[in-house]
């Protein structure tokens, strides 16, 4: 890290840490981003870092509040502000079974008075309703009245109610949520008249989402993601976003300040709204992502991993990127998370929430689209930038699935450490050749990284001529 990136980083983290003191109650990643004049994607890796030294505290609310003092779980509950309880009413409440006022107090450790004071508010607003003499509290069916897919992650918690006669209900048998982000949730379905597993991402429809669909309509590559059909219809929402870009698979970004305005107008807090949505029928790789089998790996539980093992699944993921390109695209959120495992080992690339266009020119492109600590130099900071910008990213991943990095903290440290070149003695000894290459990709100058071409040539000859030395370097 150079002089000028510690000093703005010491910067951002006095700012914040000065922000908080004056925040009895702490506040959320979009909150403090605002207060400090930033994205909130600027402030997330800070957040935790800051975490990682005992300077910040976050509770577990979703999305979290930050603090500097560790407050106890009653403070916690008791302060909750009423957007944020009228979330949390919204959610016990979606099964339709109903409840009393003092049930949901109970549960929620609020005293019953506010409990009571939110669930009117939100009955005027014709959110919520009381069934007469039984005194139970309902979500009210015009909002929604239909079955609910809901996801509680350590990170995100995400609930969608369709309506009884939905398509995706008529033709599927939700399985299970795979995990949900800003952008909505995937699920695992199971098609009624074929009887075969599909994933299914379900999303806001925006213009980026509209943009997805067409990429992936246009691609057909062994690794990529397979892409069958989408539809749209109408769901009643509650999506409470993520502050943890590092954890979440595929967050969804916003796509213009127009995107931005209604994100604050609508709040990420909000206590639920109707939303078109777009649902996605994708091939489901029944092995998870890359990123599960590297910490699987990091865990010690892959005992037989061998680096020939590890290169034969970079090169597929090269293959990938490599026809991207070549239909004149470029992903811009290449990760672990977004990289899949199918039943037969074949790697292949999704979530192309951040694809774009490109040409042999630069374009302008929105800045700070992706995931922070994978993003190249250019694409945080630049409106200028081409497909090498994928080619950052594809370093960082060749590195992290050859060298161990057991925490998260560790992984945060090398990162810094690789975006200056700098690289620890060991990994340099160990893969003399790898290093090499690693090296050029990460370069600063986007022109001075190799293309993808250059990269796979590169590879298969190294695999040729060490085959035999690749099986005796283990993890």
């Amino acid at each position: 890290m150079t002089m000028a990136e510690k000093h703005t980083n010491n910067d951002l983290e006095n700012k914040i840490c000065t922000f908080l003191n004056d925040k009895e109650d702490g506040a959320t990643a979009l909150q403090i981003a605002k207060g400090v004049g930033l994205k909130k994607t600027s402030v997330n890796s800070v957040l935790y870092r800051l975490e990682e030294t005992r300077q910040l505290y976050r509770n577990s609310d979703q999305p979290p509040i930050w603090s500097r003092q560790k407050r106890s779980a009653a403070t916690v509950k008791n302060s909750q502000p009423t957007h944020a309880l009228a979330v949390e009413l919204k959610k016990m409440l979606l099964d339709g079974k109903g409840m009393k006022s003092f049930h949901l107090a109970a549960k929620l450790n609020v005293p019953r008075s506010e409990v009571t004071k939110c669930l009117h508010g939100l009955s005027r607003s014709g959110e919520v309703k009381r069934l007469g003499e039984t005194s139970l509290w309902k979500v009210d069916g015009t909002n929604g009245g239909g079955r609910l897919i809901k996801y509680e992650g350590e990170f995100q918690d995400c609930s969608i109610e369709l309506k009884e006669d939905s398509r995706f209900f008529r033709d599927f048998e939700l399985v299970s949520v795979l995990g949900a982000g800003g952008f909505g949730c995937v699920v695992k379905a199971k098609h009624k008249l074929d009887g075969e597993i599909y994933a299914v991402k379900i999303l806001e429809y925006t213009i980026k989402a509209s943009r997805e669909i067409k990429a992936l309509a246009m691609f057909s590559h062994p690794n990529i993601v397979r892409y069958y059909t989408s539809w749209d219809e109408k769901a009643f929402w509650i999506n409470e976003f993520n502050d943890d870009d590092s954890t979440t698979s595929s967050q969804y970004p916003t796509d213009s300040e127009q995107r931005d305005s209604c994100s604050s107008a609508n709040g990420a807090e909000n206590s639920g709204r109707d939303l078109s949505c777009l649902f996605i029928k994708m091939e489901f790789c029944e092995k998870g992502t890359l990123n599960d089998w590297i910490k699987k790996r990091n865990e010690g539980t892959q005992n037989t991993f061998k680096t020939a093992e590890a290169l034969h699944m970079f090169r597929q993921i090269l293959s990938g990127v490599e026809y991207i390109h070549s239909k004149g695209h470029i992903h811009r959120d290449l990760k672990p998370e977004n990289v899949f495992i199918g039943e037969d080992e074949t790697v292949k690339i999704g979530d192309f929430g951040h694809v774009t266009n490109t040409s042999s020119s630069l374009v302008n492109r929105t800045s700070e689209t992706g995931t922070p600590i994978y993003m190249s130099p250019e694409q945080k900071t630049a409106l200028d930038y081409d497909k090498k910008t994928d080619i950052f990213a594809l370093g960082l991943i060749y590195f992290e699935i050859l060298w161990k990095m057991p925490t998260v903290s560790e992984k945060f440290k090398l990162f810094e450490n690789l975006r200056t070149q700098v690289f620890p003695e060991d990994f340099k000894n160990k893969y003399t050749t790898e290093h090499h290459m690693i090296r050029k990709m990460l370069s600063q100058t986007p022109a001075e990284r190799p293309d993808v071409k250059e990269i796979a040539k590169y590879l298969e000859d190294f695999l040729l001529r060490n085959s035999a030395a690749l099986e005796q370097k283990s993890a």
